[in-house]
């Protein structure tokens, strides 16, 4: 039994050392948004060319100050269909856009 419960402890430690805590699943599911948040941005402001010019620096300043706002529930919820935002996310990205010029 003791034998059993060591490889079990010790079978844990070497998950967490391989795939990371859940602190770096957070950042990593932040992160991966902030990048499909501009994707998305730049991909929408580039149809506009009076804005192309800013449109990077914009949407790197909006998608990070949306990130932040979301809720971790937020940050790993999934479309229903494509690979698009949410419109939770959505929302929040367009309203961060605003404040970045």
């Amino acid at each position: 039994m003791r034998l059993s419960l060591l490889a079990l402890g010790g079978a844990a430690v070497v998950g967490l050392a391989i795939f990371g805590g859940p602190d770096e699943a957070r950042a990593a599911g932040r992160e991966d948004l902030r990048v499909k948040m501009v994707d998305e941005c730049v991909f929408d402001l580039w149809k506009r060319p009076d804005q192309r010019e800013s449109a990077a620096t914009r949407c790197k300043c909006a998608a990070s100050s949306a990130v932040k706002k979301l809720s971790a529930a937020d940050i790993a919820d999934e479309p229903f269909f494509g690979d698009g935002l949410t419109s939770t996310q959505s929302d929040a990205l367009k309203a961060s856009l605003k404040s970045c010029n």
